[in-house]
């Protein structure tokens, strides 16, 4: 249902709200980026993720993972240009926000059983399996992996005394074993959720997770997917978007490459963008048996 603080706006009105299309189209400068380990690192671990520990570790009062969050988003109050497929509208950010997480619970909330485990690969500090954790009707573990080192001090203060049933530790998506899956025995329901953005090129991500099919139940990307988008104008601003900032361009090919090896369920295109140059699209699949 779409949420009544929405106003439809058109294509040519988010250059009054956004920055992007007038960098798109080269009138201010903006340089495209190189996203690698030290741009994440840069843009996240020392920039983000420090200032919400820092948050946590000078307040008086123990915060909440809600608490965060705030903090995490404190400079994000503009209204943004948001989408539902390819229609625009001018929306209240944590309005959008909470739509994305609904988003996200919605996709993986129904596949989770008695005795399942929840693995989001990417996580942050954690906030999306804090958020399914309460969400869920039955009893299952919560499992994380993230890059940044400031992010995992984080979830670990966060979620001090419950590491039973929710935890997150370091992860890379470039290593050539997935350690955070070797413990678990299954059956795991696996989720990414604006991560596997963060990498150019997925292929290593496809050679790494087949050794690990045997407890994978499921894999769900709540993702935007590049080679979802059209030719007409604002799939070609969404385009060059990915492409200057270096977000991945290859998720739904290399989810081909391997078709002999997985199976697709679900596949929705770019259902909902917080950004409306960036929308996130759901994949979801599974390793054939």
């Amino acid at each position: 249902m779409l949420n009544k603080k929405y106003l439809p706006i058109s294509l040519n009105d988010i250059p009054r709200f956004s920055p992007w299309p007038r960098r798109l189209l080269g009138l201010d400068e903006w340089r495209p980026v190189k996203r690698d380990r030290e741009k994440v690192a840069a843009e996240y671990d020392r920039d983000k993720y420090a200032r919400c520990l820092a948050f946590f570790n000078g307040a008086v009062v123990r915060p909440t993972v809600e608490n965060v969050r705030d903090i995490e988003f404190k400079d994000d109050k503009q209204p943004t240009c948001a989408s539902i497929g390819d229609e625009l509208f001018l929306a209240p950010f944590m309005d959008a926000y909470d739509d994305y997480y609904a988003l996200i619970a919605e996709n993986i909330l129904p596949l989770i059983e008695k005795g399942t485990t929840v693995v989001e690969l990417g996580c942050g500090y954690g906030y999306n399996l804090a958020m399914l954790q309460k969400r869920s009707t039955v009893s299952c573990t919560f499992r994380g992996g993230e890059y940044s080192q400031n992010a995992v001090e984080l979830a670990g203060k966060l979620f001090e005394g419950q590491e039973e049933s929710i935890k997150v530790e370091l992860f890379d998506f470039y290593d050539s074993s997935y350690h955070i899956l070797d413990d678990i025995s299954g059956p795991i329901v696996l989720f990414t959720a604006g991560a596997v953005e963060q990498i150019p090129d997925i292929q290593n991500f496809f050679s790494v997770l087949p050794r690990y099919k045997d407890k994978v139940k499921v894999v769900i990307h709540c993702e935007p997917v590049y080679e979802f988008q059209s030719d007409d104008l604002l799939g070609l601003l969404r385009k060059r978007y990915m492409e200057v900032n270096d977000y991945n361009r290859n998720l739904a090919s290399q989810l081909k490459n391997y078709a002999g090896d997985i199976e697709i369920i679900k596949q929705e295109k770019n259902v909902f963008g917080l950004n409306a140059l960036n929308p996130a699209s759901v994949i979801q699949w599974r390793f054939r048996r």
